[in-house]
Order: C-alpha cells, then sequence, then structure tokens
C-alpha cells in the first residue's frame, strides 16, 4: 500500500479510482503487448500452415509406399511358394513416447516406417546365381575333436617317426662321403701323387708338372709287362724283391681270384642278393686296409700302393665287374706281399697277443709257427707261404674277415 492509502486521506471512490490507476498498465506496455500478440498470431498461421503442406506431402509419400508395399506382397504370394508362410517385410507399428503436433503422429510414424523397412528377398528357387544351390543333405556341426590332430610326443618340430627317417638319411650320407673316394679325373690324381710334398703339403718346384712328364716318370720307375713277366724274385736271404713279386704274382694268380669271385657272385645270387659293384667297390679299401698290421698304416711299398689306389679309383668308376676282379687282385697280392714282409721280420711270439695284428695272420698263426721252427728261413719261403692264401685273402677282402674266413684253407708246408 502506498502512504495516502496508510495514511487513510484518501476517501472511498478516490480510493477505488487511486487503485485502479495503480493496477493498470502504463500505455508504452499495453501498445507492445497488442503488437506481440499480433505477431504471435501471425508466426502461429504461418507454421500452421507448413505443417499442413509438410502433412499433406507425407500422407501422399505415405500412400505411394503402402500402396507399393500392397503391390510387392501380392507379387510374392504368387510366385512364391504357397506352402511356406509369408514373411512380414515392413514394419511400421511403432509408438511414440512422445506427443506430436501433428494429427495422428503422421511424420513420426513415417519416419519409423523408413527406419524400420526391411529389403525384400527375392526367392531362392527362381536365383539364377551359380551360387543358388540347395543344400543336399544336412550337414553335421563341425567339431574341433575331429578336425584337430591327436597330440603326439615330438622333439622339437619333428615327431619321432620324421626325426628317425632324417637320421637314417643323415648317416646313409656320411657313411658315402667318409668311405667313397672316387677319382673322376686320373690326370689329376696322377699328377696329384707325383707332386712332391713336405709334411704332406703340396711344394712349389722349378719345372711344372704336366701328365706327359709323369707318365714318363712312371714308365721310367715302374718295369714294363715283358720284364714283369720276367723277373722272379730274388731268392737270396736279404735282396728279396717284394715289388717285382707283386707285379709277377699278379698274373699268376689271376684264375684263381676270377674263380673265387665267381663264386661268390653266384651265391650272392642265389640267396636273392642283387649285386651293386660301387657299393662293393667303395668298401675295398677298408677291407684292405683293415688286414694290415698296425705298423702298416703307412704303406711299407708307397709306389706299389700308388697302382693300388688308381685300380680301386677305377673300379669305383667304372662300376663294372671286370673292373671290380681287377682291383680284388692288386688289393689280394698287395696284402700277401705286406704279410709276407711282417712275418718275415717278426717270429710269432713278438705279436700273437697283439690285438691290432692282422686277422689272417691270426687264423693261420699254426702253420706260421711251424715255418718259424724251420732252420734257416728265407723271405721267399713266406711269401710262397702268403701266395698259397691268395685265393682266402681275395675272399676275405670281398666279403669281410667274418663273412670270407670260410674260405681261408689251410697251408700245407
Amino acid at each position: 500500500m502506498n502512504i495516502a492509502a496508510r495514511k487513510g486521506v484518501l476517501d472511498g471512490p478516490s480510493r477505488v479510482l487511486f487503485d485502479g490507476m495503480r493496477v493498470a498498465s502504463p500505455p508504452q506496455a499495453t501498445h507492445a503487448t497488442a503488437a506481440n500478440n499480433r505477431k504471435d498470431s501471425h508466426s502461429m498461421h504461418d507454421a500452421t500452415k507448413e505443417a499442413h503442406d509438410l502433412l499433406k506431402s507425407q500422407e501422399l509419400f505415405l500412400s505411394v509406399v503402402l500402396d507399393w508395399q500392397q503391390h510387392e506382397s501380392t507379387d510374392t504370394s504368387v510366385h512364391g511358394d504357397s506352402s511356406a508362410p509369408s514373411e512380414q517385410v515392413y514394419t511400421s507399428s511403432f509408438e511414440s513416447s512422445e506427443g506430436s503436433d501433428h494429427e495422428g503422429g503422421a511424420a513420426t510414424r513415417l519416419m519409423n516406417f523408413t527406419r524400420n523397412a526391411k529389403p525384400a528377398k527375392p526367392p531362392m528357387d527362381h536365383d539364377p546365381s551359380p551360387t543358388n544351390i540347395p543344400p543336399s543333405k544336412h550337414l553335421p556341426a563341425l567339431n574341433l575333436n575331429t578336425l584337430l590332430p591327436l597330440p603326439k610326443k615330438r622333439i622339437g618340430i619333428y615327431s619321432p617317426r620324421s626325426r628317425r627317417e632324417l637320421l637314417e638319411k643323415y648317416m646313409e650320407k656320411r657313411t658315402k662321403r667318409l668311405s667313397r673316394k672316387k677319382v673322376r679325373y686320373r690326370v689329376r690324381k696322377t699328377l696329384a701323387n707325383a707332386r712332391p710334398r713336405v709334411k704332406g703339403r703340396f711344394v712349389k718346384t722349378d719345372q711344372p708338372l704336366t701328365a706327359a712328364a709323369v707318365e714318363e716318370m712312371e714308365k721310367a720307375r715302374t718295369p714294363s709287362s715283358k720284364a714283369k713277366s720276367a723277373t722272379k724274385p730274388n731268392t737270396s736271404d736279404n735282396d728279396f724283391d717284394y715289388v717285382g713279386a707283386y707285379y709277377s704274382g699278379e698274373d699268376s694268380v689271376r684264375d684263381d681270384v676270377q674263380d673265387m669271385l665267381r663264386l661268390i657272385v653266384a651265391s650272392k645270387r642265389e640267396q636273392g642278393e642283387d649285386i651293386n659293384w660301387e657299393e662293393w667297390a667303395s668298401q675295398l679299401e677298408h677291407s684292405i686296409l683293415s688286414l694290415l698290421p698296425s705298423q702298416y698304416v703307412e704303406s711299407p711299398f708307397p709306389e706299389v700302393f700308388s697302382d693300388v689306389a688308381n685300380t680301386l679309383g677305377d673300379a669305383e668308376e667304372d662300376c663294372s665287374m671286370e673292373t671290380f676282379v681287377r682291383a680284388v687282385r692288386a688289393g689280394t697280392m698287395y696284402v700277401a706281399i705286406c704279410l709276407s714282409q711282417y712275418i718275415s721280420l717278426r717270429p710269432p711270439s713278438m705279436w700273437e697277443h697283439d690285438d691290432d695284428v692282422s686277422p689272417v695272420l691270426q687264423h693261420y698263426l699254426p702253420e706260421i709257427k711251424q715255418l718259424w721252427a724251420q732252420r734257416r728261413m728265407k723271405k721267399n719261403q713266406t711269401f710262397e707261404f702268403m701266395e698259397g692264401a691268395i685265393p682266402g685273402i681275395a675272399a676275405v677282402v670281398c666279403l669281410g674277415y667274418a663273412d670270407g674266413k670260410r674260405h681261408l684253407k689251410p697251408i700245407i708246408l
């Protein structure tokens, strides 16, 4: 209340007039309110018209879509399977929790209709694509227990069986690499044997070696074939020629060695074994060295041993029975002259308990003791003794001592 009313100065009519003036709005406010009301009514009229136009366009679009849906469903029911239930393609039932300014929420229903629309699937029976293959039978579900391999014991990434196979292949290659010494080029080996060495290493020479020069050196060093046939072992006690005995005896024992090898080959074929000349030739060098005493690791006859090595190389390269027989004959004669020299220089009491002695000497130990029991034994007698055992030695060279000792016949002095 104002001061005049509080003091009670105004009377009744004046008080009513004063209160009306106090409550009434000023003229400026009245004009502003009228203008705002006119503006709001105009904007509301425009919005209502725009919404009405939008509603008409949406209803038109909705009617077109519904007609198209009805047409598609009719075609599907005509061409599709009558037994299969028709699939509902479109879902337009959606209740909005929010109110709508339009009749029935047409805009909201249209948006929900288009949002929930699902593309129609064409019938699979009329699909021309090559991937439209109907399943022939029901496929069982995949089971990892049947797909995954069973856990096995492994050594690294290999199973025990595969690792054993790899080890067998490796050992086979290792055996061939260590035991097989092929000489593909005779000239290269001849030059290598003729080159001077110091402690096993090649040394330079003033004049380079050639194949022709080496052949001349070998001819000058090796007696000719006529000289070999005419050469006879010297019967003197101190000057026995083992080299000459080797070359002369190689021709004399040709038939005996060849007959023994034919007998061995025939027995092998009767047992159903295949004859691999390359494999047999690769084992000759080891067999020959195993029949020599440990003191003869370095050959006492280097010239003869060089010829034997060349013959063994020819047998490995040619892989034929002819070259194999020649190699066995050369190796047998070399073993015979080495053993004859060994027993001529050492009595049986020196080596009969030696484990590294030749198995052939251990086999003929009683005969050798009987030979040493004679007075004034000569070197040619030891050679003649070993020459009588050459067929058996050839069998041992070819088969090894374990399989060939049955061919070592007793020697009658």
